[in-house]
């Protein structure tokens, strides 16, 4: 089993969330998703939320807030006995430049959370969102 680290990161304006839909040419294409990504090694957490955040929507952000973890479990065929992946959970509100994705994404949109939990999410991108809102509104 390989074990992955990664952020994801919620970003509100006018109490909608920004959420990005994966592009065709990468992996799990078509699915929606909160900016994040991997942790580099010897990277803090939170940089690597804010740099996850900018490589993906050249957002700056700022006080991005820690909500907590999660983790899950995956199959995936090209790894023997899948994945274990610990998810760090961020917020913001407050960020600065125009938005514009990467070529990872084709599309994002600005949604509620009642939207973006009946959008077409994969398992695991479907996972670490519900364990997101759930986190958030303890």
């Amino acid at each position: 089993m390989q074990f992955k680290i990664i952020t994801s990161t919620c970003i509100e304006k006018n109490k909608k969330f920004l959420i990005l839909k994966r592009s065709k040419n990468d992996t799990m294409p078509g699915l929606w998703e909160f900016p994040g990504g991997k942790i580099v090694i010897g990277e803090k957490l939170k940089e690597s939320a804010k740099r996850e955040v900018f490589e993906e929507t050249g957002l700056t952000i700022k006080n991005i807030e820690y909500i907590g973890y999660s983790e899950r479990f995956s199959e995936d065929r090209n790894v023997k006995s899948g994945y274990h992946t610990l998810v760090h959970h961020f917020y913001c509100s407050s960020f600065k430049n125009d938005l514009k994705i990467s070529e990872e994404h084709e599309k994002f949109k600005w949604s509620t959370e009642k939207e973006i939990l009946s959008m077409k999410i994969g398992r695991e991108i479907g996972t670490d969102t519900i364990n997101f809102f759930n986190l958030r509104n303890k």
